[in-house]
């Protein structure tokens, strides 16, 4: 993924935003993706305990992705993770908003739609979608 957005012009403009995108997204991953949404994804729902966990999922870990996500993201005038300009990070974590949270489709939409995103979480859905409304 480095080698293509350096061609096109999406990698981050130096090496602290690379820390900041590749931090971002490992937390993404490693702290809520793979430990919470992934397991709730995979659960039969004959599972006993799958509707409790994804009430923690949602009612905890989400949240807490959410928070850690809006720490990263830069001040009230930028756009997107890094800045006024797209990123593979914002490729993958705006398709994470898309593909999942903002997807009428998914097992848990209605869970999604009742989690509530910090203002600048919403506004850079907001922006995300409106770069790349064609796309989505």
């Amino acid at each position: 993924m480095h080698y293509l957005a350096m061609q096109y012009g999406y990698n981050a403009a130096n090496h602290l935003d690379m820390y900041t995108g590749e931090h971002i997204y490992a937390r993404f991953l490693e702290d809520f993706s793979m430990k919470y949404l992934f397991k709730a994804r995979s659960m039969p729902d004959t599972d006993p305990n799958k509707k409790e966990f994804v009430a923690e999922l949602f009612k905890t870990h989400y949240p807490a992705f959410l928070q850690s996500f809006e720490s990263v993201l830069k001040g009230a005038d930028c756009k997107f993770i890094l800045g006024q300009r797209l990123t593979m990070y914002d490729f993958y974590l705006g398709g994470f908003f898309f593909n999942h949270v903002k997807n009428p489709l998914n097992p848990f939409a209605q869970q999604w739609a009742e989690s509530k995103a910090p203002p600048k979480v919403e506004k850079y859905i907001k922006d995300f979608e409106e770069q790349m409304h064609e796309y989505l």
